[in-house]
């Protein structure tokens, strides 16, 4: 752990925190894993949370670093937290060190934006230098360009997460309730918001639409220009949109006329793996490996320029900086980045960025910058962010583009007074809108060619997914990028409480489409506690440990599962029907707990199917006779009659007594876990059902946490599915038993 509660309170009290951040930096200081995710909304306060965790790891002589997916993201990072930083790519390119430190947290920003391939990288790579990490994103944000959405899959895999919801960035009230009703899934609701609010603008001609924004720029103060965030969906829009201003600002005065036209290199929108095939490929590109490779002439850092594409041999005709021609296998050098040319006119007040990192140069990929001076020879006088002033010449292809409009991928991370943003047909998606509109803190603009469009599009999701999310449902799979603490979250009892609430979740859906009006919460026929015999005791929680946190996962998991299941039925249902016989249900008990994590990736499967409703039902009903394990005759009876005795809390002492002594020595990974095990511990001992369901009532900080925040009957279910889960491999064990004895008896034994 990185510090232990007397530690952590004294540096909380002098920082001010809202309820979730302070929760965050407790649960990461306390959590015994080496994992933790911080799942935060945008603008919710993560880096000024981690401000706080720095200073309390830093007083346990914890060595803090940075990383981030983008040279930008890293520095920003950096400079507001004060620690070292550097992008992900260069810690994995970097040698391990031969001396572990023994005390190490690494803080991974904007984690959303990592691939399958890098997140898997960097979680082996903490895990040899025994290295703390924080993963920091927001899965409702944008992913990253390669393969894979590690950031949500170990979320669901069962990583221990620290969720941060609460809106801080914006300012105006209504901005923050657009941002919190998108955030919610509330998108139409959203943008009616906006729409009442004056902040769209409804232009259906795209050149009109530019033009706009243009205009609506330049009425702004110069003061109030450079808080302004200028938006667009693709490099192309944002290219249109900054010649449109540029025009503009050249006709006001405020942008001196052209007095270079520089060869920028722009990045290609295209895959490591799609840059191994020459049909990618244009004449006139530029291929930069990042590492040599001599067999076939190439150097780390030159720029070969393609001259022809010979499709039918794969090979490319590249002019190397010396102007020689030569033959390049592009699947045969992994490692390099690929560029377009094109023409950066350049004139004095011009905003540019850089493309590319350069360490020797001081150049970071995506740092702004702005022409003071420039010549006819290309000779120029610049100015950064940080006000620092240098001399260099443009002549040659240099890794530049202009800086006035960013696109709203480049924008995630970003924050800004104003945000005017151009919307269009091809990016706009559920993420990226989620992003545009949460940039602002005062004022927000979008320029959109109908609403009605805009809400179609603004609901439709293009999150990435991962193979794993298409295993099928009951086949146990450790995800690659989950490591032994995340796999070991899963004890056979949340499986099978999380079984079970995913059957009364069917069978609510199916008993409301057919008018029946059975109550999902009685379905279960073998209730352990019934309503009105439940009453938890009031047990505090402890200062160093976040109760409910798993139990609050799971139930936010699974609150729109009908809908989601009711068009992707297929899978399930075949599923369910290759395991018909009991005999099999009951050997594979353990193998269901531990698919809770493929339940979890086997609800996007489902999205690929949407037929045979009726089948699945009957399905469901099936499973359910099969699996539901039936409580002895008259042991309902018996522990409602205890439980009748139980609810004026007279006995709630002596069972909290009984609790205290069977939870002693224990280590356990979280409280549900806790549960599972003090409950095993007094069934062993010779305790009946009923005292460890009464147990649970008295003093379960699990079940004091549900009855406080869902209610008695939530609190209840979970006290009923534990109980039956703690007893369910000794009736599985009976019911083996009984079946040898039948077996012996029909063969003479």
């Amino acid at each position: 752990r990185i510090a232990p509660t007397p530690h952590i309170n004294p540096v909380l009290a002098d920082i001010p925190l809202t309820q979730e951040q302070r929760q965050a930096i407790r649960l990461t200081c306390t959590t015994p894993d080496r994992f933790i995710a911080w799942q935060g909304s945008a603008g919710s306060g993560k880096t000024y949370a981690l401000n706080g965790l720095k200073q309390i790891a830093q007083a346990q002589d914890f060595r803090i670093k940075g990383f981030a997916p983008s040279a930008e993201a890293a520095h920003g990072l950096g400079q507001a937290l004060g620690i070292e930083t550097e992008t992900v790519a260069a810690l994995l390119a970097s040698q391990a060190q031969a001396q572990r430190e023994l005390k190490q947290l690494w803080i991974i920003d904007e984690a959303g934006l990592l691939s399958m391939k890098d997140a898997h990288a960097l979680l082996s790579r903490a895990t040899a230098q025994q290295a703390r990490v924080v993963l920091v994103g927001d899965t409702k944000q944008l992913s990253a360009v390669e393969a894979g959405n590690p950031f949500k899959s170990l979320q669901a895999g069962g990583i221990v997460t620290a969720h941060l919801d609460e809106t801080l960035r914006q300012q105006t009230r209504k901005l923050k309730t657009v941002v919190q009703l998108i955030a919610q899934g509330k998108t139409v609701q959203g943008i009616d918001v906006l729409d009442d609010a004056g902040c769209l603008q409804k232009i259906e001609n795209a050149d009109l639409r530019r033009e706009q924004l243009a205009q609506d720029y330049l009425k702004l103060p110069p003061e109030n220009r450079a808080k302004t965030l200028l938006l667009a969906g693709t490099n192309q829009e944002r290219l249109a949109l900054t010649q449109t201003l540029r025009a503009a600002l050249q006709a006001e005065g405020s942008l001196e006329q052209d007095s270079f036209t520089v060869l920028g290199l722009r990045q290609k929108n295209i895959t490591q793996t799609q840059a191994r095939y020459v049909t990618v490929y244009q004449p006139g590109d530029v291929l930069v490996p990042t590492q040599d490779y001599t067999k076939q002439g190439l150097f780390k850092g030159q720029q070969y320029t393609v001259v022809s594409v010979d499709r039918e041999n794969q090979r490319l005709l590249v002019e190397t900086p010396s102007g020689q021609v030569m033959g390049v296998d592009p699947g045969r050098c992994d490692r390099k980045s690929v560029y377009t040319v094109q023409e950066v006119a350049i004139a004095p007040g011009d905003q540019l960025r850089w493309t590319k990192n350069d360490r020797t140069a001081k150049k970071r990929n995506g740092q702004r910058f702005t022409v003071e001076h420039i010549q006819s020879d290309g000779t120029a006088r610049i100015i950064d962010g940080e006000g620092q002033t240098r001399q260099l010449n443009f002549s040659g292809k240099q890794y530049v583009d202009y800086a006035w409009v960013s696109t709203t991928y480049s924008s995630q991370g970003k924050t800004a007074e104003r945000v005017l943003a151009l919307m269009d047909s091809t990016t706009t998606n559920r993420e990226s809108f989620y992003v545009t509109v949460s940039r602002a803190k005062h004022h927000l603009t979008l320029y959109t060619a109908d609403k009605a469009e805009l809400m179609q599009q603004a609901q439709t999701s293009r999150a990435k997914e991962n193979t794993s999310d298409y295993i099928p449902l009951f086949k146990v799979v450790i995800n690659h990028a989950q490591t032994p603490q995340t796999h070991s979250r899963y004890p056979i009892a949340i499986g099978r409480a999380i079984g079970r609430g995913v059957r009364e979740h069917l069978r609510e859906m199916f008993t409301a489409s057919e008018g029946g009006n059975q109550n999902p919460e009685t379905a279960c026929t073998s209730n352990v506690i019934n309503d009105g015999d439940f009453e938890p005791a009031r047990i505090p929680a402890t200062a160093d440990e976040p109760i409910g946190a798993s139990i609050r996962r799971y139930d936010n998991g699974f609150t729109s599962l009908a809908a989601e299941l009711e068009q992707h039925l297929e899978p399930l249902s075949e599923a369910a029907r290759n395991y018909h016989d009991q005999q099999a249900i009951l050997e594979c008990a353990g193998d269901l707990a531990n698919a809770v994590g493929s339940i979890n990736f086997g609800l996007e499967q489902l999205e690929c199917a949407a037929e045979n409703r009726t089948r699945l039902a009957a399905t469901i009903d099936r499973l359910d006779q099969t699996i539901e394990r039936q409580v002895e005759p008259g042991q309902s009876e018996a522990l409602a009659e205890a439980t009748d005795a139980d609810e004026t809390g007279a006995t709630h002492p002596a069972y909290a007594e009984l609790w205290q002594r069977y939870s002693q020595g224990l280590t356990a990974r979280n409280s549900v876990q806790l549960d599972d095990l003090v409950g095993r511990r007094a069934l062993e001992d010779g305790q009946s059902r009923k005292v460890v369901a009464l147990m649970l009532a008295a003093a379960s900080p699990v079940v004091q946490d549900i009855y406080q925040r869902q209610g008695k009957a939530k609190a209840r279910m979970y006290v009923n599915q534990t109980v039956r889960a703690i007893c369910a491999p000794r009736q599985s064990q009976q019911l083996s038993k009984l079946k040898t004895q039948e077996n012996r008896l029909e063969l003479g034994d």
